[in-house]
């Protein structure tokens, strides 16, 4: 298979410091969490990142880095890694799904109150969106406003999925 075939040349090495190396490697992380290796892809995007990709390249290896963390169930260091991305990168495109990804995180942390001042930063900082118009329905579920919506899967790295914010742990965050 073509994501074996990535496995087996140590592309960084052979094509050192070219874009079309860093790029990939970001393809085959990306591979990796698509065939569920979550472990692995994040291990692929940490090389990434620590081998300075260009700059262009280091959000959607930061995002990827972290859902994969998340979808390994590494919680703890899911939120680590969501928080760098929304400090580091206040403007970038990426940024409202990593803060709907660190609030799930928070919810499967058992810490509802962080969760909830996320999903208002993000009603704040997007208004008359796709993200206010997420987010909202999932406040009030938090507040015990309205009955929390089924749960679904995170959103693979760099798509958006609002539904991904009903994650099982609003259920239990009441």
């Amino acid at each position: 298979s073509v994501l074996e075939g990535l496995a087996d040349i140590n592309l960084r090495q052979k094509y050192r410091f070219t874009t079309a190396a860093n790029q990939a490697v970001l393809f085959k992380a990306e591979m990796q969490y698509r065939l569920g290796q979550y472990k692995e892809s994040a291990d692929t995007y940490r090389q990434l990142i620590n081998g300075r990709p260009a700059k262009i390249l280091l959000p959607f290896a930061e995002t990827g880095y972290a859902n994969a963390l998340e979808s390994a169930g590494d919680f703890a260091q899911a939120v680590i890694a969501y928080e760098r991305f929304v400090k580091t990168y206040p403007d970038s495109f990426l940024t409202p799904a990593n803060y709907f990804s660190l609030a799930r995180c928070y919810l499967s942390l058992a810490r509802k109150d962080e969760a909830i001042r996320t999903y208002e930063k993000i009603v704040t900082l997007y208004p008359s969106s796709q993200w206010q118009a997420s987010a909202e329905p999932v406040l009030q579920a938090l507040r015990g406003q309205t009955p929390p919506a089924p749960a679904t899967p995170p959103a693979t790295p760099g798509t958006f999925n609002p539904a991904a914010a009903n994650n099982p742990a609003v259920n239990n965050a009441k």
